[in-house]
């Protein structure tokens, strides 16, 4: 399983309204969203809440073209006392297309 991030901090524009993906909470399908204005909140089935987390997560999503296409993208997000302090991207990557092809 995973669990749901939606990034209201800008992002590039072709990402910015993608649903992210992340493993590296407890992955019972809950959704962290990341306000624009840096903090984190938490909407479980029961509640939402912000967050007073530190530490640093990935999220990540998959982009399909066109032409079948796909890019990768993936970014890491550092919070201190439930404020972003980082956001930058881990990896960006088209090396997909190259399968998509075959």
């Amino acid at each position: 399983m995973y669990d749901n991030v939606i990034c209201n901090y800008p992002l590039p524009k072709e990402i910015q309204n993608e649903c992210f993906q992340t493993k590296d909470f407890d992955s019972n399908l809950d959704t962290y969203i990341i306000k624009k204005n840096g903090k984190l909140n938490y909407e479980g089935i029961w509640k939402i809440r912000n967050l007073n987390f530190t530490g640093e997560f990935n999220f990540y999503t998959m982009l399909f073209n066109e032409d079948h296409s796909h890019i990768w993208y993936e970014y890491k997000a550092t919070f201190k006392d439930g404020n972003l302090i980082d956001l930058k991207p881990v990896y960006e990557s088209s090396i997909m297309r190259e399968f998509s092809k075959k």
